[in-house]
């Protein structure tokens, strides 16, 4: 479990700085599908999501926050592309091995881990799936990781 850290008020700029890196601009944020896609047979769209957005870890409000904004988005794009052969799958994963994971961990006990290369192989057997399989939700995560009743 990761300790609480120092809560620094959150302004605007500070909500930017934190989440920048991790979430979408609106402005690039999928709209409308267009009828352009049906000629090309539709897609598939994976988003970068996290356990944190089920989850989160104590002291990682901007970023759980983040990928909670990434799971709803995931969702309305799903929905926004059924009609021109849009899918669109949200990609949890936890405790990766990587940079980002030390940020969160640095102070607390040792958690188990997993080669982030596992998640990206994950992410590209989702990909060649057949235009007619739509995976809504995935989630990897360390085998003995604290997920499932963490809090």
């Amino acid at each position: 479990m990761v300790p609480p850290v120092a809560s620094t008020p959150s302004t605007p700029g500070t909500s930017r700085r934190h989440c920048a890196p991790i979430s979408p601009e609106p402005s690039s944020a999928p709209g409308p599908p267009s009828p352009g896609g049906r000629p090309h047979g539709g897609g598939r769209i994976i988003n970068n999501g996290s356990i944190a957005a089920h989850a989160p870890r104590a002291g990682a409000a901007a970023y759980a926050a983040s990928k909670a904004a990434v799971a709803s988005l995931t969702v309305s794009t799903a929905l926004d592309g059924r009609d021109v052969g849009i899918t669109a799958t949200e990609l949890d994963i936890g405790n990766a091995r990587t940079a980002l994971l030390d940020t969160f961990t640095t102070n607390a006990a040792p958690e188990p881990t997993f080669d982030a290369t596992e998640a990206a192989r994950l992410l590209v057997s989702v990909a060649r799936m057949p235009a007619d399989v739509c995976v809504d939700r995935v989630t990897v995560t360390a085998a003995g990781m604290p997920y499932l009743g963490r809090g």
